[in-house]
């Protein structure tokens, strides 16, 4: 099986990798980091070179890492993206032809979720795989 790892570096990204690894003992996975970017279509060709997308990599380098100590067989990716970074990982899963998306759940309140829009609803509703939302203990 080969599945898309949304990580974004908090607790809850790595809680669900760890949780992801012990639910499906490993398998191919794409550990993914979004950055959001307003016109990400300026930097073309010349995106490694922003301070952001450096940082994003790192990020997605370390969650390959986390995914390997969970028995995946991983590699970080970064996505750039000026829409919704939910529609990301949905278009990448699609992209790579993953079997599942894992992600993890900030549990934002009703408010800032309304403002700032869930990504992992938003993964849920838009996908057509099936999706593993992990809630860090405790929210």
């Amino acid at each position: 099986m080969t599945f898309v790892l949304a990580y974004d570096g908090s607790d809850c990204a790595r809680d669900a990798i760890r949780t992801a690894g012990r639910l499906f003992r490993g398998g191919d996975a794409v550990v993914l980091h979004v950055v959001v970017s307003l016109a990400p279509e300026v930097f073309h060709g010349r995106v490694e070179e922003l301070a952001e997308v450096v940082e994003a990599q790192r990020i997605a380098g370390d969650g390959a890492a986390l995914a390997q100590e969970a028995g995946f067989v991983a590699r970080p990716a970064v996505e750039v993206t000026p829409g919704h970074a939910g529609d990301a990982i949905v278009a990448y899963a699609e992209q790579v032809g993953a079997d599942a998306i894992v992600v993890g759940a900030r549990g934002l309140s009703t408010v800032k979720s309304l403002l700032l829009g869930s990504v992992s609803h938003g993964v849920v509703q838009h996908a057509h795989v099936p999706v593993l939302v992990v809630h860090t203990r405790g929210q």
